[in-house]
């Protein structure tokens, strides 16, 4: 089965280059299969995470969320921006500037773009291999027709049999390459295009989920005096 493969065929009969460019070829394909499939995992689990935790939020007092040993244990993006939320708050609480709430509220959302930006790092670690496999894979496939090409003009003032095999091996080299160039930049640039997709949703979520936090704690603080036991409620970071 495999044998008859015109590609694997093709592999056998190249030269040593030849095989240069189609281990090149399979390596970045395997390395883009992993990334899509793992990246692709990973976001579907954090989207299913989020909509549980909006679920389980209570966006009308948003101050009073109470934690659990559950979130506590998860890579959740936005319960890690809540605990820097409630942590942020908590140092402002001992300064003598919280009733500069301008300021506070700057701060607040500072430290949360900070957040937002370290936890959408975290996805697009590898999305560069994939923007460079994209165009890259082509330009091997290419230069693998170029060296077949090569290997069939360099055999045609040959008359033996032994050249016409040569000169054929150039030619299945040239289409092969080209093949396999493609079939590994096609799945790169949908999964990268995917994949940032998915990665710009969830940016923009958390930052919908930031002013969110940012706007509760306005409102309370321009609302209430603060008291011992709102201290206490704001200030349990998980």
């Amino acid at each position: 089965m495999f044998a008859s493969n015109p590609i694997i065929a093709s592999y056998n009969e190249s030269d040593l280059f030849g095989k240069v460019i189609f281990w090149s070829l399979y390596l970045a394909s395997l390395g883009v299969w992993f990334l899509i499939l793992h990246k692709g995992w990973l976001l579907i689990q954090t989207h299913k995470l989020c909509r549980e935790f909006e679920r389980h939020f209570p966006h009308k007092a948003p101050l009073s969320f109470q934690t659990n040993s559950k979130l506590q244990n998860t890579l959740h993006p936005q319960f890690t921006i809540y605990k820097k939320f409630k942590q942020v708050v908590f140092e402002l609480q001992e300064t003598p500037i919280t009733k500069d709430y301008a300021f506070t509220t700057e701060w607040i959302e500072g430290a949360l773009i900070v957040t937002i930006t370290q936890e959408i790092r975290k996805f697009e670690v590898g999305l560069s291999f994939l923007s460079v496999v994209v165009p890259l894979s082509p330009f091997l496939g290419l230069l693998g027709t170029v060296w077949g090409i090569l290997i069939t003009f360099a055999t045609l003032h040959k008359q033996t049999a032994f050249a016409s095999q040569t000169m054929l091996s150039g030619l299945s080299l040239a289409l092969a390459t080209t093949i396999v160039g493609l079939l590994v930049a096609i799945p790169a640039l949908i999964g990268y295009t995917v994949l940032k997709t998915s990665i710009k949703n969830l940016e923009s979520k958390l930052y919908d989920f930031a002013h969110q936090l940012t706007a509760a704690y306005t409102l309370y603080y321009t609302s209430h005096e603060k008291t011992p036991a709102a201290e206490t409620t704001l200030s349990t970071v998980s």
